[in-house]
């Protein structure tokens, strides 16, 4: 579902189990406006450098799917790969 709004940007492995997806960003993506950007859309994730020792590394999210709907999942994505295609594109509004 992920390759629906993002295409082939981000890094994430189809889970083979489980209620969460871990997606690392093309780099230069800036989690904290993405972070911003998606709550003033409705869409909630947590932001990977909270789950990670150290902190350090690729922008990333940890997408959960565990009570959403396949219909809110895929507007979801598409709504959350938007800003980071923006982010990508030099001079692109944020």
């Amino acid at each position: 579902m992920l390759e629906l709004g993002f295409r082939a940007d981000p890094e994430a492995a189809s889970p083979g189990g489980g209620s969460a997806i871990w997606v690392e960003l093309p780099s230069g993506v800036d989690s904290q406006a993405l972070a911003a950007e998606a709550s003033a859309r409705g869409i909630a994730y947590a932001r990977g450098e909270l789950f990670r020792v150290p902190s350090e590394g690729p922008p990333a999210l940890l997408l959960s799917f565990a009570s959403a709907p396949d219909a809110a999942i895929r507007e979801g994505v598409a709504e959350l790969a938007a800003p980071v295609r923006r982010q990508r594109i030099p001079g692109s509004r944020r």
